[in-house]
């Protein structure tokens, strides 16, 4: 699926979501959460935090509502540092954020022109960066310390890049090929 195909190869770990927007407050307080925060230095008070937040389970139910991809990687090229990348389904409500009608909801974003029709929005916290897109229909992001990062997902989502063989070998496996 182009869903998956977003994501690059060499993932040390895949989570794979079904509503993740409708299930935020259990999957926050879950141990994915404390993994998570333990590779990327996040305080866990403020992802358990997050699980209370409405306006966080209103985001992620407008864009994680369907399925969502979820990978961690040990290093990038140009930071040598563990990163994540996600995509989501969005539908409708992707076109609704490329139009801008959402960005009151993306206050602490701004926006970065990255080619014809391309904008990615930008959160720092410490060092490291939120970085989004949405391209037809797609949520893809990144959690790194260079925002850089995210061309590589637009550039496959783009292409219509094949899923990377370990998606391919976590969906056989639960017979979702």
């Amino acid at each position: 699926s182009r869903l998956a195909g977003a994501l690059p190869e060499g993932m040390t770990a895949l989570s794979v979501h079904e509503n993740l927007g409708g299930r935020w407050q259990q999957v926050a307080s879950g141990p994915l959460a404390l993994v998570a925060a333990g590779m990327f230095d996040l305080d866990l008070k403020d992802v358990e935090e997050s699980s209370k937040d409405s306006a966080t389970i209103k985001l992620l139910e407008m864009f994680a509502g369907k399925k969502s991809y979820f990978a961690w990687y040990p290093s990038r090229t140009r930071t040598g540092e563990t990163w994540l990348a996600f995509s989501s389904w969005t539908g409708f409500n992707g076109q609704l954020f490329r139009w801008g009608l959402l960005r009151p909801l993306l206050s602490d974003f701004r926006k970065i022109s990255v080619g014809p029709g391309y904008n990615v929005w930008v959160q720092e916290d410490k060092g490291m960066y939120l970085a989004l897109a949405v391209i037809e229909g797609y949520l893809i992001g990144t959690y790194s310390r260079d925002t850089a990062d995210l061309l590589e997902l637009i550039r496959r989502i783009e292409c219509k890049a094949a899923p990377a063989p370990e998606i391919d070998k976590v969906l056989a496996s639960k017979g979702k090929t």
